[in-house]
């Protein structure tokens, strides 16, 4: 019984190869066919194509007429579209001011021996809403393009968005890799550069990288200086050790006091010694005159007042 399932898999297994190389070889034969090639897929209708498509109505902005024409490239390529098709589905799709111009261009037209292709549709339209002027100014714009203060994602938006209007760098990787790297901010160039990548793509990654770690880096560093005692606080403590230290002073007219000063008393109109802080010229000072503290005398000290050695006597 085994034997026989065997053998019934392998006549499945070869009828199914014999099928498949078959049809290979049909598809092989209409190929070689002058004329003859393999079915298109069924094309939508305008209906289905209006479904999704964006109308423009003559849009002022040069980019928004250059993002429509994008667009409906794009749905083009998803619908299949032949070159009759593109022009007439276009078409369709104007309004407004934008289709009083198709109007114009189509009389303008009618009689013309060659067909009014895709390309030349795109080449009127480029000239009325995206003139040549607008686009030497968009190329002037990207070859001046800096990341400055956009993050990487940001910068790479617009370098793309820009990037269209100079063919060299927009055709050539080498190029678009090499433009982009420049225009990065310093301290995220400088990290990407040494690794010499060689594609846009690459690079825009590794820009990506080198600034998601110096974002992080910052976090960090700014998480660390929230910890740290403020400059209030410092101030507040030290305020409050000067004056308790104060309170423990003499401040007025004592001499054995070192605490600095330099107020007036303007009620008695005195001026307050830097030397004591009592209320005196710094001049008459007998810390910088070198008189007794007792009684003022010249040629001792306190501790060696007769005066007091008189008074202790007693």
């Amino acid at each position: 019984m085994v034997q026989v399932l065997q053998t019934l898999a392998g006549v499945v297994q070869q009828q199914t190869t014999i099928g498949n190389n078959l049809t290979r070889l049909m598809e092989q034969q209409q190929r070689m066919q002058p004329g003859v090639g393999p079915q298109p897929r069924p094309r939508c209708n305008i209906t289905e194509f209006k479904k999704i498509a964006l109308a423009f109505n003559g849009a002022t902005d040069p980019l928004e007429a250059e993002k429509w024409l994008t667009e409906m490239e794009m749905l083009f390529l998803i619908f299949e579209c032949t070159d009759d098709q593109k022009v007439t589905y276009a078409m369709f799709m104007l309004q407004g001011i934008a289709n009083d111009w198709w109007q114009m261009e189509k009389r303008i037209h009618e009689h013309d021996a060659n067909p009014y292709t895709w390309e030349r549709f795109k080449k009127a339209f480029n000239e009325k809403y995206f003139p040549r002027s607008v686009r030497l100014q968009k190329q002037r714009k990207f070859s001046k393009l800096e990341q400055g203060n956009k993050t990487v994602a940001e910068y790479e938006a617009e370098f793309t968005k820009l990037s269209k209007f100079a063919s060299a760098f927009e055709a050539d990787e080498d190029n678009r890799a090499r433009k982009f790297e420049g225009g990065l901010r310093t301290n995220i160039m400088q990290l990407v550069v040494p690794f010499e990548l060689p594609t846009f793509g690459a690079v825009l990654n590794k820009a990506l990288l080198v600034e998601s770690g110096l974002t992080r880096a910052q976090e960090e560093k700014e998480k660390n200086y929230k910890k740290r005692p403020t400059s209030t606080n410092f101030q507040t403590n030290n305020s409050s050790k000067g004056n308790a230290k104060r309170q423990n002073t003499s401040s007025i007219g004592s001499c054995g006091s070192r605490t600095m000063g330099g107020s007036v008393d303007k009620k008695n109109d005195r001026i307050q010694c830097t030397r004591c802080n009592g209320f005196h010229r710094d001049s008459e000072c007998r810390w910088n005159t070198g008189a007794c503290f007792s009684y003022g005398q010249q040629g001792h000290r306190i501790a060696d007042c007769p005066n007091r050695k008189g008074l202790e006597t007693e």
